[in-house]
């Protein structure tokens, strides 16, 4: 999503009430998944500071408070609620590819 979209969704209110990047707070989509969650930096503070915001795809959000290691790890080990993903969300195997 470029910019220009991002904006045109905060303005229809499709980003959770968030801002769009470059705006103070604003969300910066990052990835998405096969059934059309989002997966976004929350972009307050320095970007060490950046924390996680799930879309998910039935307009379900979640902020993590932690860095997009620590929301990866905590998801791909099996421990963390899906928070509108689906239950089995990410599988027994999950695979990250860069694109």
């Amino acid at each position: 999503m470029d910019l220009a979209g991002a904006e045109d969704m905060a303005q229809k209110d499709m980003l959770g009430g968030y801002p769009a990047f470059p705006e103070p707070g604003g969300l910066l989509r990052w990835g998405g998944s096969m059934d059309g969650d989002g997966f976004h930096w929350r972009t307050a503070g320095q970007p060490n500071d950046w924390t996680v915001v799930v879309a998910g795809r039935n307009d379900d959000w979640y902020h993590h408070e932690g860095s997009l290691s620590n929301y990866l790890a905590w998801l791909c080990s099996g421990t963390a609620e899906p928070h509108g993903l689906p239950p089995d969300f990410p599988g027994p195997e999950p695979v990250v590819s860069v694109g």
